[in-house]
C-alpha cells in the first residue's frame, strides 16, 4: 500500500486485518469495502487495489498456507498440496454422483407414476 501510494493506509489495513478473522468470506468483504473507500479517491487506485488484493490472497492460499500446513504436520508441502487438491476431486465427485442419482430418482419415480396409472 506504500508502494502505490493507497489513501487511507492505517484504516483500510486495520479493515483488511479485522475482517480476514471472519471465515471464507472475510478476505472478499474486507477487500470490497476497502475498495470503496478507495474509488470514492480514485477509481483507478481502487481497480489496482483489488488487482493486488486478489494476487496477494492466491498467493497466500496458494503458497503460503501449504507450506505452513505441512511444517506443522511435518510433511513436504508438495505432499499438503497434493492431499487438498485429491481431497477436492474425491469430494466433488461424491456430490456430481449425488446429483446424478437424485435425477435419475425423479425419473425414476416419473416411471413408476406412469406404469401405476
Amino acid at each position: 500500500m506504500l508502494i502505490t501510494g493507497m489513501p487511507y493506509k492505517l484504516s483500510i489495513t486495520l479493515l483488511i486485518t479485522v475482517s480476514q478473522l471472519i471465515p471464507i468470506v472475510g478476505a472478499i468483504l474486507g477487500t470490497g469495502v476497502s475498495a470503496l473507500l478507495i474509488a470514492a479517491v480514485s477509481p483507478i487506485k481502487a481497480i489496482i487495489f483489488i488487482a493486488l488484493s486478489i494476487l496477494v490472497q492466491q498467493f497466500v492460499e496458494k503458497v503460503i498456507n501449504p507450506h505452513l500446513m505441512g511444517k506443522e504436520l511435518e510433511m513436504p508441502g508438495v505432499l499438503t498440496f497434493l492431499a487438498i487438491i485429491i481431497g477436492g476431486i474425491i469430494f466433488s465427485k461424491r456430490q456430481e454422483d449425488y446429483k446424478y442419482d437424485k435425477e435419475n430418482k425423479e425419473i425414476q419415480d416419473g416411471l413408476d407414476s406412469i406404469k401405476n396409472d
